[in-house]
């Protein structure tokens, strides 16, 4: 016999994940378009090398905001704590955000390497700048609270 799922008025501003476990988004913002990153050795194969060393990724966007952004939601619930093992408590976005500006200029291609790739010759792009926020409203918990 079929259910009908009900819907719990209590939990309308708390959002669900149903893989089992909370995911969080994140907005991620390059410094310049990365239309022409896309490749193997591309600024977003990069970024996501070094994110995925720190997060587990659920979801991955397409990029927008001019070919600039794109929103990487990952496993878990992360409150602020000491993810730098310096004494200073900082919120996983910042962390993600410190990660990305480590890697200063990536995705540099000379023409014998894009010519092997099939990819553009790339001076690179420095991330330096690169921004990473958190996406208002996209926690999504999987036991429906907060953990």
């Amino acid at each position: 016999m079929p259910t009908q799922i009900k819907a719990n008025p209590i939990q309308k501003d708390i959002g669900r994940s149903f893989v089992g476990k909370s995911v969080m988004g994140f907005t991620i913002t390059a410094p310049s378009a990365l239309t022409d990153e896309l490749g193997p050795n591309g600024v977003l194969q990069a970024m996501y090398f070094a994110l995925e060393q720190r997060t587990t990724p659920v979801l991955i966007s397409a990029l927008h905001t001019t070919d600039t952004a794109f929103d990487f939601y990952v496993e878990g619930d992360f409150p602020s704590d000491d993810y730098n093992d310096d004494g200073t408590p900082v919120t996983i976005a910042e962390h993600m955000q410190a990660i990305i500006r480590d890697l200063g200029t990536v995705g540099v291609r000379d023409a014998e390497l894009a010519a092997v790739t099939g990819e553009t010759v790339s001076a690179g792009i420095n991330l330096s700048t690169t921004t990473v926020a958190a996406i208002a409203n996209a926690v999504f918990y999987a036991d429906h609270v907060p953990a």
